[in-house]
């Protein structure tokens, strides 16, 4: 639980900080980060079933392709695109 809070707080961080237009690989410990906040958010949407917000989480044209009643039906597909 404490590493969901931790998390989330350096997500909130990270959301703060202003957008670059930069073509630029972010540091190895920012990638761990946005690696594990994403693992983790799709845990909870599994442990849960909840996935609207996995859904609001995703990039806007895989969410615009993908609702979040269709994230739940691929997990027991196991094949989003099915």
């Amino acid at each position: 639980m404490r590493l969901h809070a931790v998390a989330a707080i350096i997500g909130a961080l990270m959301l703060a900080m202003p957008a670059q237009a930069e073509d630029t690989v972010p540091s190895a410990v920012l990638q761990e980060i946005l690696i594990k906040t994403s693992m983790l958010t799709l845990n909870d949407a599994n442990l849960t079933g909840n996935y609207t917000v996995l859904h609001a989480k995703l990039a806007k044209p895989f969410r615009d392709q993908f609702s979040p009643d269709r994230l739940r039906v691929s997990r027991t597909k196991k094949s989003i695109l099915a």
